[in-house]
């Protein structure tokens, strides 16, 4: 998924779905953007499914590193996670 710059996201066509929402997050949007929810959603929607994708992505390469390498043992992830902290 591209993400695109505030200028061109205000032109991509819109389209009208219904959703059913949990009533605590429509009180809960209903506060912190009364005039334009629709544009709080799909900002949200956006930034999660950018989310989704790289977690994809990600999957996709450690998958192809363990075709590649094979898998890493117990060592050598504990030596990674070590290295991380």
């Amino acid at each position: 998924m591209t993400m695109l710059p505030l200028e061109k996201l205000a032109m991509q066509p819109k389209v009208r779905r219904t959703f059913t929402l949990d009533a605590d997050i429509v009180d809960a949007l209903a506060t912190i953007v009364p005039d334009n929810p629709s544009e709080f959603v799909n900002a949200a929607l956006r930034h999660a499914l950018g989310h989704q994708t790289k977690r994809d992505s990600l999957s996709t390469l450690v998958a192809d590193l363990d075709t590649q390498f094979g898998r890493p043992d117990q060592c050598e992830i504990d030596q990674a996670v070590d290295m991380l902290m």
